[in-house]
């Protein structure tokens, strides 16, 4: 079966023409003004959501108390069910980039040190596949920041039921309650829930994997020159940028794992450039034509390409089961197809949290990973001990 996702291996002297022609027809077919205006306006959504002022539909508006696992998926897949229905009035070609632009200003903007804000982020996040997935249907008209707005709000409380599932048959009495969208644990489970939350604070940074990634990163050119040398064969431990970092006690010859790496690095990098051009004036999402992505196929290949990007077969196996967090699924894919004739959209906030949550699964060994890749065990221990 043909690949749903084809990136042109083009020498990179073609790009900034097929850039250009790429933002050319953007701005025919999307109208680029009129989502530029809807972009400015992702702050005002931001604004506007008020863990205060939640509401739902009167489907969801009830009072219910969840006693059993079997109870809490059911009211996930009531919520589920609804989220999907109001997703089907939105247009994905401006609600996949508005949303990104509302993750970057959450996580990395103006708001990121606001903490009635914060859950605004991973309900961005979680909004995004049931937006996408009308990229296979016909496209929707609706931009109705309203309803916007209540697909985040659901994506919430899914979230929270999400959550709660994770440890929901170790807490010491099974019982919630669930009143007119409002989710409250049952008293006797709220320090084991409080110890859970400080248990998992600092994840990802325990190893300075976030850090020290992120320190990395400020000078994207030669992390991406380092990888390199080490997909030629340098071992990690002889390079100067990474000698003193977890990366050091990764072998050369663990070449998928490299290879992987480097596409993200080199995406990230990438995308950097194309943020300081003129034709790129959206802050935080960016929109790239099908044929202007560059590959260098001696240091990756179609398939680590492909692996960055959202395809349907993908996302249905992320989204099978009930009661699971949507939120990471842009952190694993970080690119995504906002228009069927080949446009895409993506961030560095989300370029960056992929690279840093690749890292960790690898080390960490975490399950769902992509590629496979089995780093020795040594690995691990040594970060740890680090």
């Amino acid at each position: 079966m043909r690949s749903a996702v084809r990136i042109c291996l083009e020498a990179p002297a073609a790009i900034p023409e097929a850039i250009a022609f790429g933002y050319f027809v953007l701005r025919r077919i999307l109208r680029l003004n009129e989502l530029l205006k809807t972009l400015e306006q992702a702050k005002s959504i931001i604004n506007a959501l008020s863990l205060e002022d939640i509401c739902f539909s009167e489907e969801l508006s009830y009072d219910q108390t969840i006693a059993s696992e079997r109870e809490l998926k059911a009211l996930w897949r009531t919520f589920y069910d609804s989220t999907t229905l109001l997703s089907n009035q939105i247009n994905q070609s401006w609600a996949l980039p508005v949303l990104i632009q509302v993750i970057g200003e959450v996580y990395y903007g103006q708001y990121k040190d606001a903490e009635e804000k914060e859950w605004i982020g991973p309900a961005a996040k979680a909004s995004l596949p049931f937006v996408w997935k009308n990229n296979y249907e016909a496209q929707k008209e609706g931009k109705d920041i309203t309803v916007l707005k209540q697909l985040i709000f659901q994506c919430h409380m899914m979230e929270q039921l999400a959550n709660m599932h994770a440890y929901f048959n170790f807490l010491p009495e099974q019982a919630a309650e669930y009143r007119r969208g409002q989710l409250a644990h049952h008293k006797k489970n709220i320090p084991f829930i409080l110890a859970t939350n400080q248990a998992m604070i600092g994840k990802g940074t325990r190893l300075r994997v976030s850090d020290e990634n992120t320190q990395l990163m400020c000078d994207g050119i030669e992390f991406r020159k380092a990888i390199e040398a080490v997909l030629l064969d340098t071992q990690p431990a002889d390079i100067p940028l990474l000698r003193d970092t977890f990366y050091a006690y990764i072998p050369s010859s663990k070449k998928r794992f490299w290879r992987a790496l480097w596409t993200r690095v080199f995406m990230f990098c990438y995308v950097v450039s194309l943020s300081s051009t003129a034709e790129n004036i959206l802050a935080n999402a960016i929109i790239i034509p099908k044929h202007g992505f560059p590959v260098i196929e001696e240091f990756t290949s179609q398939q680590h390409m492909e692996s960055m990007f959202w395809q349907r077969p993908w996302l249905e196996r992320q989204t099978r089961d009930a009661a699971v967090p949507m939120l990471n699924i842009a952190v694993e894919r970080p690119i995504l197809r906002i228009h069927k004739q080949g446009f895409f959209a993506t961030s560095l906030t989300l370029l960056g949290d992929s690279i840093n949550n690749f890292v960790e699964s690898q080390i960490f060994r975490l399950p769902g990973r992509e590629m496979g890749i089995d780093l020795p065990d040594s690995v691990r221990k040594k970060s740890l001990h680090r």
